[in-house]
This record gives structure tokens, C-alpha cells and sequence, in this order.
């Protein structure tokens, strides 16, 4: 369901790899300018509401386009009428802005969680509160990707979700502390400050299996990455492993490495270590766990 400046619920055909726009909400001062002859009036949830079909250009179906005094209302009878129409079908996944927050809000009262939510404006600075309320009111079961940064003093030191898979497009804030208190297997944070002996850290205490218990795809982008400090005092538990190997991680995602590191925890659980490039001269600190996610090992 993307938000944004036309919120709008979007229904996903897996067979097809398609996703087709099917019913979206406006204000109705974004009316002005369309045809009379197109607009015609609907009923969404008891309210008659005008609307018109709108021709998605990019994959050529049509959205039907409703226009409504207060346009967060209208969203909300949009939801509602949507899952009917589909037997009460739950909301999946939530595409959404800054100004977008209600959407989830309301879905909370609806529906005991959100498997996918994406928080898109990478360029965008949200508030305190509005980071918050994604790390701590926005219950999330499969994938919340965050690309908005927080304010420049933001700290955390809550609990997190198991989101099965987390991104941060700005992890700036994360401590080691936060880190190692993630529940998620897949954890991809960009622009973060940890520095290298943290990262010894953070191996040290994976091997006596600590936090991360479920970790087994790990990418944190760095300013600078000095592996003899990332494993200071591991030198005889660290297996340099030159030949190149595969990871999937996702569906249609394969990690590729080769001169890599290799640590055994005493339970037999191996990870793998190495570094990676990342944006402009930084670097990435890339961890897998074996087996992948299609049960390969190392």
C-alpha cells in the first residue's frame, strides 16, 4: 500500500510479479483540472465520494481515484473497503512517506501487525517521534526498511522487534549496544559510526553466543575498516579462506566473496567475515552465517 502524496492500496499478483494500483485517496482540491465528463460518484464505506478512473502509464491498468474532504478519512474507508472486497483480507505491505504515520496507526487497530513496512525519503529528516514510533508502535513481522534519517542527537536504547529483516538508511545512531541487542537475521545498516574494535566486539560476543542469536546476514556500511583490529585476539580462531563462495540471502539475492574469514563457535555454527566496498569510498563490514537461506554451507 503505497502513501505519499496519493495513498493508494496496491494488490500484489506473486504468480506474475506484478502489482496493480487499485483505489487511491486525494484531497479534493487535487480535482480541479479533471474532466466533469470522468468524474462520477462512488460509495466508499457510506460516504459518496467523487472519483475517476486514472490510467497507470507505466504498467497500463487503471486506479480508480477518489477525492475527499479530509483525505486521511478517506484512506482509512479506502482500507477497509479494500479488505472487504478481497474477504477481509490483511494489509501487507506499507509504502510510506512522512506524513503517512496515520496509515499505520490505523492499521494497528486493525490488524495485529504489518509483515512489510518500507519508510521511503532517504533525503528526508523525520522527528524524534516519528522514528520511534517505527521502532516501538509499528509491530512489523517480515521486513521494516527505514531510509529518513532521525535528528542529528538521536539515541535508542529500547528493545527491537524480530523483523526478520531490518535496513537502516541512516544507522548513524546505532551503538554496539544496539547492535548487539538486534534481533533480525538480516541487518543491513548504511551510514553507521561504529568503528573496528567494536566490530572485534561484536565477534566476540556472537561466538559465545550472545546477542544476535538469529543473525545470518550482517552488512554495516563504515567510514574505515582495519581487520587486524576486527580480530585482535581471534588470530587462532580466524581461518583465512581464499576460493570465491556464494551466500543467498534472499530470494534472488546472492552474495559473492572470496578472501574471506571464517569463525566456529564451539556449538559448530560458522560465520564468514570479510570486507566490502561500499559508496564513496567507504567500506562495509559484511558478516553471513551458515547455512544460508537455502540451507548451503560453507
Amino acid at each position: 500500500m503505497p502513501g505519499g502524496d496519493s495513498p493508494r492500496t496496491s494488490f500484489a499478483f506473486d504468480q506474475f510479479k506484478q502489482t496493480f494500483s487499485l483505489i487511491g485517496a486525494q484531497e479534493i482540491s487535487k480535482m480541479a483540472g479533471i474532466d466533469k465528463r470522468r468524474i462520477k460518484t462512488v460509495n466508499i464505506g457510506g460516504h459518496l465520494v467523487p472519483s475517476y478512473m486514472k490510467r497507470e502509464h507505466r504498467r497500463g491498468s487503471e486506479c480508480l481515484v477518489t477525492y475527499w474532504v479530509d483525505q486521511k478519512l478517506g484512506m482509512r474507508m479506502i482500507i477497509d473497503y479494500s479488505s472487504k472486497l478481497f474477504n477481509n483480507y490483511e494489509i501487507s505491505t506499507v509504502l510510506m512517506g512522512k506524513y503517512d504515520f496515520y496509515i499505520i496507526d490505523y492499521l494497528m487497530t486493525r490488524q495485529k501487525s504489518v509483515p512489510d513496512v518500507e519508510f521511503s525519503g532517504h533525503k528526508e529528516t523525520v522527528t524524534e517521534d516519528q522514528y520511534l514510533f517505527l521502532l516501538r508502535n509499528a509491530i512489523v513481522t517480515k521486513h521494516l526498511s527505514i531510509a529518513s534519517s532521525p535528528p542529528e542527537n538521536f539515541q535508542y536504547s529500547g528493545t527491537f522487534q524480530n523483523y526478520g529483516t531490518l535496513i537502516l538508511g541512516s544507522g548513524f545512531w546505532v551503538t554496539l549496544d544496539n547492535l548487539i541487542a538486534m534481533k533480525s537475521k538480516v541487518i543491513i545498516i548504511r551510514g553507521s559510526k561504529l568503528i573496528s574494535s567494536e566490530f572485534n566486539r561484536y565477534l566476540k560476543n556472537w561466538l559465545i553466543g550472545g546477542g544476535s542469536s538469529e543473525i545470518k546476514y550482517l552488512s554495516v556500511e563504515v567510514k574505515s575498516l582495519d581487520l587486524n583490529l576486527v580480530f585482535k585476539d581471534l588470530e587462532n580462531q580466524v581461518v583465512l579462506v581464499e576460493k570465491r563462495r556464494q551466500y543467498t540471502w534472499m530470494e534472488e539475492g546472492v552474495l559473492e566473496f572470496g578472501h574471506s574469514y571464517d569463525l566456529t563457535r564451539d556449538d559448530g555454527v560458522t560465520a564468514t567475515v570479510y570486507q566490502g566496498a561500499g559508496r564513496d569510498g567507504t567500506r562495509m563490514f559484511e558478516m553471513v552465517v551458515w547455512p544460508d537461506f537455502c540451507g548451503n554451507q560453507f
